[in-house]
């Protein structure tokens, strides 16, 4: 058998970390599933679009969470590529729902950082950058293209993320990119952040969620929303944020995923990765 011809048929394994049940839902939205996992206490399932092996992992919220799942799922086989998604808040002005498609993923320096994680920042893949911005083109979807700033708290008001946005010249920020990124690196596989914006550059969210990171702060986080007559109508307009997100992401991996199986995305077919 030929090189060319074994080498078409092995699977292209595919590894995508989310955070929350919304956005894990996003991408399963994308494939059918073929059987769950549980791996370091967190849930997973794979699916398959030809030889491409997608698995989703949802970590939970942070850089602590994301680093331990992706440490334990990335060291049980191999895996030709690490996709960084879900939803990310706008550090740039554009639309909700817009597609970030990640060149490269900065750790916030005045953040409280985890003695595990570098400063340095971390690359994403050109080729595979490249096919992601061939599906959204062919979709005509709005996107981004830039840094990610990763952060290790829920960045909630639009005075905060301009800061931000001064500070990084970063295009959006996430709270597990930098951690997921970094183990990537460490095992020597490609690496992309491929997400929505739900929250606007100008955008206040109605509460501060850092409350309700920890359970112990949940009543203080209750208590914030009881006392602010608005807060529930402008929760409800964040969860139509999400929604189109979350659409606008199953659309993609959809097209990104069949791109993949058929080889196609671009006339660069013959690259050593694929």
């Amino acid at each position: 058998m030929s090189q060319s011809v074994a080498s078409e048929a092995l699977p292209f394994r595919l590894a995508i970390f989310t955070a929350t049940r919304w956005e894990f839902r996003s991408v399963q939205e994308s494939i059918t599933v073929d059987e769950s996992l549980a791996i370091a206490g967190t849930r997973g399932i794979v699916g398959r679009v030809g030889r491409v092996h997608v698995y989703v992992f949802q970590s939970g919220i942070g850089l602590q969470n994301a680093y331990r799942v992706s440490q334990a799922v990335l060291s049980l086989q191999s895996w030709d590529l690490v996709i960084s998604s879900g939803f990310a808040g706008a550090l740039v002005p554009c639309d909700i729902g817009t597609l970030v498609n990640g060149h490269a993923v900065l750790l916030d320096q005045a953040a409280e950082v985890p003695g595990f994680l570098h400063s340095r920042p971390i690359v994403c893949d050109e080729y595979f950058q490249a096919k992601v911005s061939e599906v959204a083109s062919s979709l005509g979807s709005e996107r981004r293209s830039g840094t990610i700033v990763s952060t290790s708290r829920i960045v909630g008001t639009g005075r905060e993320k301009h800061s931000l946005a001064v500070r990084t010249n970063a295009v959006a920020l996430d709270m597990e990119s930098a951690s997921l990124g970094q183990m990537a690196r460490e095992q020597h596989i490609p690496f992309l952040v491929v997400r929505t914006i739900s929250d606007l550059v100008d955008e206040d969210l109605p509460v501060d969620f850092n409350l309700f990171l920890q359970p112990k702060l949940w009543p203080k986080g209750i208590g914030q929303i009881l006392r602010r007559p608005l807060c529930l109508l402008r929760m409800l307009t964040l969860r139509n944020h999400m929604l189109v997100a979350s659409r606008q992401l199953t659309v993609f991996f959809q097209e990104f995923f069949n791109c993949m199986s058929r080889g196609s995305c671009s006339s660069d077919i013959s690259h050593s990765r694929f």
